[in-house]
């Protein structure tokens, strides 16, 4: 999950790029930040490396001045998913104000597929050692036993 200055940053960077790669001057970024999360040329340029560290962002080149850099589909999914959670929460404001009561979704979007993948190995590596390990437990008692 991104603060919030980091994700304005990105939602700025998603504005300019879509995804190929463009050369950016930091003073058009810190112009098009709010007050709240306006930043200086070396905290933006901490908050691109950490973007890029995460995937958002892949950067060509920078200086304190200038970035050559792209937003990844990562980043774009971020900015689509914040947007349709604006545009829900705004309808639910709605019907709420008009009397109906509207369940939240649990969002499978949401869910990174890597995790999923990476729970069921963790699982079924744990799962094979316990029958495994029950296994020789049972071998050893009938070898000892005779």
């Amino acid at each position: 999950m991104l603060d919030k200055q980091l994700n304005a940053v990105l939602c700025i960077l998603n504005d300019i790029s879509d995804g190929s790669y463009k050369i950016i001057d930091a003073d058009e970024i810190i112009s098009k930040l709010s007050d709240s999360d306006r930043c200086t040329k070396v905290e933006l340029s901490g908050i691109i490396r950490t973007l890029s560290d995460n995937d958002y962002i892949k950067v060509k080149y920078s200086t304190v001045d200038e970035y050559c850099l792209a937003t990844l589909a990562k980043a774009r999914a971020i900015e689509r998913a914040e947007h349709e959670s604006a545009v829900s929460e705004t309808a639910e404001l709605s019907d709420e104000s008009a009397g109906g009561k509207k369940s939240k979704e649990i969002r499978l979007d949401s869910i990174s597929l890597r995790k999923m993948i990476r729970n069921a190995a963790f699982w079924g590596a744990m799962l094979g050692g316990l029958i495994t390990a029950v296994i020789a437990l049972l071998i050893g008692v009938f070898l000892n036993s005779k």
